[in-house]
């Protein structure tokens, strides 16, 4: 495993689910979709369901360099939940704020709870 390294959270923000789409198809009628962002949740037969999936970002500083990473599978582990709404993120970035665990970094961010 890495070294754990400190990091310095700048901001966060939630950006909602862009929206579902149907479209009949091929594979290749829906590719355009897929490289704006939309994911597929269903298949039949030609017959796609496009959604973009929401996302939960946290912005900050290690070692002098600024990134953004989207922190869903942390919320999911830290609450034990599949999903993870505005309002779960909102008291995730509560919970961080009154201190009861920060991020480290390793390669990745990674929750260290207090």
């Amino acid at each position: 495993m890495k070294d754990l390294k400190e990091v310095n959270v700048k901001g966060y923000y939630f950006v909602p689910s862009g929206g579902t789409i149907e479209k009949q198809g091929t594979r290749r009628d829906i590719q355009k979709y897929l490289n704006q962002g939309y994911k597929i949740v269903y298949e039949n037969n030609g017959y796609y369901v496009l959604s973009i999936p929401s996302s939960a970002n946290v912005r900050y500083e290690v070692e002098d360099v600024e990134r953004t990473e989207c922190v869903k599978p942390l919320i999911r582990d830290y609450y034990n939940v599949e999903r993870v709404t505005e309002n779960r993120f909102n008291k995730f970035m509560q919970d961080y704020e009154n201190n009861k665990f920060n991020f480290m970094y390793s390669g990745h961010l990674v929750l260290n709870r207090l």
